[in-house]
């Protein structure tokens, strides 16, 4: 059974966001249209940033989602 994508709503507001904002991992798989299984796959592959880890949370910063996704 294929994973689930993320419902797009989660990214109201991300344009809002200064770069150094932290986002969660449904907001990288809304961004880059995949699944939350699927960013993490991408990340070990290095396709994606790898997040920072805060509290055990994987986070990444919006400047660097940014940064990424206009190079494609």
């Amino acid at each position: 059974r294929p994973a689930a994508k993320p419902s797009r709503s989660v990214l109201i507001g991300f344009d809002d966001l200064p770069d150094v904002a932290h986002v969660r991992i449904n907001v990288v798989a809304a961004l880059f249209d995949c699944s939350e299984t699927t960013v993490r796959r991408r990340v070990a592959d290095g396709d994606i940033p790898a997040p920072r880890r805060v509290g055990g949370i994987p986070l990444w910063s919006a400047g660097t989602l940014r940064r990424d996704l206009l190079k494609r």
